[in-house]
């Protein structure tokens, strides 16, 4: 099973793939799943409410990479927000929501990074990462 996960308007995001199928948890439940997705690339569609209660329509695409890996794309409201891979239990691949530099092995400022391509600021939550430490290059 390969498992990603990220914050998006204050949600905890959750990516399940599996060798039959796909999954996207939201706080914890289910909002859509794909059988048999492996074997093609998929999109999971839902709408996700932030903190003042706007709705955004959100996008997950999955990319199977290989046999043992998935690369993840997360947008909301069309604009791509974050872009990551996932090997195993472990995102082995983060990228930047801005340039799509790599944020693997980046040195964090308490709980923010920044991109050393176009120096954009983002948050280790949005990065779908829980400590600095998850920056670290597999």
């Amino acid at each position: 099973m390969r498992i990603g996960r990220t914050s998006l308007f204050g949600h905890l995001v959750e990516v399940r793939c599996g060798e039959l199928d796909e999954m996207v948890l939201v706080d914890g439940r289910p909002v859509s799943r794909k059988r048999f997705a492996n074997f093609r690339n998929t999109s999971h569609f839902f709408d996700l409410e932030d903190e003042d209660g706007t709705a955004h329509a959100c996008e997950i695409l999955c990319a199977a990479d290989g046999l043992l890996s998935t690369r993840v794309t997360v947008l909301a409201d069309g604009r791509r927000v974050l872009r990551m891979k996932i090997r195993g239990g472990r995102v082995v691949d983060l990228r930047c929501p801005a340039c799509s530099y790599s944020m693997l092995g980046q040195v964090a400022e308490g709980d923010r990074v920044r991109c050393p391509e176009c120096g954009e600021m983002t948050t280790l939550g949005a990065l779908g990462v829980r400590t600095a430490t998850d920056l670290m290059e597999p």
